[in-house]
């Protein structure tokens, strides 16, 4: 698939909600598919990286970014965190739902299916590493630290044939649906389980139930 490189969603000036009018806007490769405030003057967005190839572009993985608009003649890029290559997929690229930002502890969960060994040219990486929930700290001085994630399944296991890594972004097939985070503790909620890990330890859960019978 192809499309071209964008601009960050231009800025739009609403206090005359009858004529708005277009402020600033940032030239990024890729795009966001979801902006989510941090604050009065900081957007998290989500979305996909691209190979600028000029008059079009091939989408790679997933990208994570921090956008300043304190100025809206001027936005800025702060931060990008890339994940994985063309194929990985989030539910939260296409449902805002899925993207849980908890501000009070500055934390990030979501949905993730990652997919490396993606080359140049528009090729799908096909060896899935990660099925389950990433958790990341965010800050507008530091950007994006990923704390580790919550496994939904042994992707040696689930992606045997590769089909997992396949997907187009309007179709994303992440295992993990929803969150919660609660104190030290963050739940990874999928079809049919729920799982919840301490913040210090996420790969391993504390506890586990299913919600198949």
């Amino acid at each position: 698939a192809t499309g071209l490189s964008i601009y960050l969603p231009p800025v739009v000036d609403l206090a005359d909600p009858a004529h708005p009018s277009l402020q600033g806007e940032l030239y990024v490769p890729g795009y966001s598919t979801y902006l989510h405030p941090m604050d009065g003057t900081h957007l998290i967005g989500i979305g996909f990286d691209a190979d600028d190839q000029g008059s079009f572009a091939w989408f790679k993985g997933l990208q994570l970014q921090v956008f300043d608009v304190t100025d809206p003649w001027n936005p800025l890029l702060l931060f990008k965190e890339l994940i994985g290559t063309r194929g990985s997929n989030s539910d939260a690229t296409a449902n805002h739902l899925a993207f849980n930002y908890f501000a009070p502890r500055d934390l990030l969960a979501i949905p993730m299916v990652i997919c490396e060994s993606g080359g140049d040219g528009g090729y799908y990486g096909m060896k899935m590493t990660f099925d389950g929930l990433l958790v990341y700290r965010v800050t507008v001085a530091e950007g994006f630290t990923r704390l580790g994630g919550i496994p939904h399944v042994d992707p040696a296991v689930a992606d045997a044939d590769g089909g997992a890594c396949g997907r187009w972004w309007t179709s994303p097939d992440s295992g993990v649906k929803r969150s919660i985070v609660m104190d030290d503790y963050v739940f990874a909620v999928a079809l049919d389980n729920l799982r919840a890990s301490l913040l210090t330890d996420l790969e391993h859960p504390v506890a586990s139930v299913d919600l198949t019978n």
